[in-house]
């Protein structure tokens, strides 16, 4: 994610990265191991603590002389999942890229109303990428996002790329799928350029 956001400053942005799991005593998932630590509190998060620690971001960028009043949105998979809980509980978002949001109709003991279902509340525009070999999200969960966003009146653009599966955008992964991140990269681009710059 590091990485992710130096290349967003290289088009001149200014970037955060939430510390989403530093509650739970680790920064982020550097080894195997921290895969399963991960998974254990995303689904134990309460939605309240993550619009409470996205709103901190928001206000701390808000604040900040290198921002000019634009402020996007990007999220990853699970991180997908969670900027659209955010997306959807705040105005202070002008544009939203979502990167394969997972688990997007799945509810938790801890969240009994999944992210889609939230949809009716979306603040912003949004881009969501996606692809056609993913499980989750599946082809079948796209087309609902679709469905909801549709009939919510919510400006937005969904697309899949084929032969590209989950975190096809990920560099580090053996899921990565240069032709698919290329052109999501530049689908990115052009969405936060289009509702950012001024």
């Amino acid at each position: 994610m590091k990485e992710v956001a130096r290349r967003f400053a290289a088009f001149g942005y200014a970037c955060i990265v939430p510390a989403l799991y530093c509650r739970d005593d680790f920064l982020s998932v550097v080894e195997e191991e921290d895969l399963s630590r991960a998974s254990a509190s995303l689904n134990s998060r309460p939605n309240a603590q993550t619009v409470g620690d996205l709103a901190g971001s928001l206000d701390f960028l808000q604040n900040s002389e290198y921002v000019n009043g634009k402020i996007g949105l990007v999220g990853f998979c699970s991180g997908g999942r969670l900027a659209m809980i955010y997306a959807c509980h705040t105005t202070g978002i002008s544009a939203f890229v979502n990167f394969y949001s997972n688990g997007v109709f799945q509810p938790t003991e801890s969240n009994p109303t999944p992210a889609g279902e939230m949809l009716q509340n979306l603040g912003c525009p949004m881009l969501g990428l996606f692809g056609d070999e993913d499980a989750n999200p599946s082809p079948a969960d796209v087309v609902r996002l679709k469905e909801l966003l549709e009939g919510a009146s919510k400006t937005f653009e969904l697309v899949s790329y084929k032969q590209a599966g989950h975190a096809f955008f990920s560099d580090t992964r053996p899921s990565y799928r240069p032709e698919a991140a290329y052109m999501a990269w530049g689908r990115c681009l052009e969405w936060l350029s289009r509702y950012l710059k001024p």
